[in-house]
């Protein structure tokens, strides 16, 4: 309320609704008037620096879950089960000869299981003597892990089940 010179509190006039609405958001801390009309900062702009550490730490999250999963992986059982089955299977080292390397495909693993069930999948690379593969395998653990399916795609030839027996 404004006062008056001797410093005692007048009335305010009434100049209706909208310059009340005026007032109101004169007096609301963030907010600016722009030609004659008042506007709300973004509240993103006042607090930019949460926003920025959220980005930060959400980026961080991920570049330190992408490893973390993939060391699970390739650590679990359910891995070196496929890894054992795709160095043994005869029809894998006819097509691209003796496996050398067997690696997860990024961001293509699944894996799921409890103390004695579970299912796990993986896209594999697997590199050959003679060539390269790319390989899908299905695992189930009812106790230990077994194969489920098995695929190898060789490049220019169609994608060929294994055997899993």
């Amino acid at each position: 309320m404004p006062f008056n010179n001797t410093m005692e509190r007048t009335a305010p006039k009434d100049h209706g609704p909208r310059r009340r609405a005026q007032e109101m958001m004169r007096a609301t801390p963030g907010n600016r008037i722009t030609a004659g009309r008042a506007t709300r900062s973004l509240a993103v702009m006042k607090n930019w620096k949460r926003w920025a550490a959220v980005g930060v730490l959400a980026v961080a999250e991920i570049v330190a879950f992408y490893p973390l999963a993939g060391y699970i992986a390739t650590n679990s059982d359910a891995y070196a089960e496929a890894e054992r089955f795709l160095r043994a299977s005869s029809a894998v080292s006819d097509r691209i000869g003796s496996v050398r390397s067997v690696s997860i495909e990024p961001f293509s693993a699944s894996l799921r299981f409890t103390t004695n069930a579970g299912d796990a999948q993986f896209n594999l690379d697997v590199e050959g003597s003679r060539s390269v593969a790319k390989a899908y395998v299905e695992l189930q653990r009812r106790g230990s892990w077994r194969v489920h399916v098995a695929q190898l795609a060789v490049p220019g030839r169609s994608v060929e089940e294994l055997p899993t027996k």
